[in-house]
């Protein structure tokens, strides 16, 4: 089997990362709405409240909804690229497959190792430059 192009698995990428945001960003608008409704109909009875409700969002913004992401999509990479699909649903809409070098599908294990080297090979974002 020959080796798929960088810009097709670029392309498999951002199919797979569409995939895994639409739920998770559902959920984030929906929190967000509640929130900011609810602050904006009780801030003139009491604006003290908004305190405490303004913290938790800040919590499920920059914890929980970073920590779904990565759950979501490391379940999500680990077991449709061990699966006998034997890739993403990115991968298969552009017809690429997830083999071993011999040719035939990837263990658990090697999908996970797999997607650990991929993660951690890609540049963390610092705010620098």
């Amino acid at each position: 089997m020959k080796p798929a192009g960088f810009w097709i698995r670029f392309l498999a990428h951002i199919i797979d990362v569409l995939i895994v945001s639409f739920p998770i960003s559902i959920f984030y608008l929906v929190t967000d709405f509640y929130f900011i409704s609810f602050d904006a109909l009780n801030y003139k009875s009491d604006p003290t409240a908004i305190v405490p409700k303004a913290h938790l969002m800040l919590v499920i913004d920059f914890i929980i909804i970073p920590l779904l992401y990565l759950v979501g999509s490391s379940i999500y990479s680990v077991f449709l690229t061990s699966s006998k699909y034997q890739g993403t649903l990115g991968k298969r809409a552009l017809g690429l497959k997830v083999v071993n070098e011999k040719g035939e599908q990837i263990s658990k294990k090697q999908a996970v190792g797999r997607y650990i080297t991929t993660r951690t090979g890609q540049p963390i974002p610092s705010g620098v430059g």
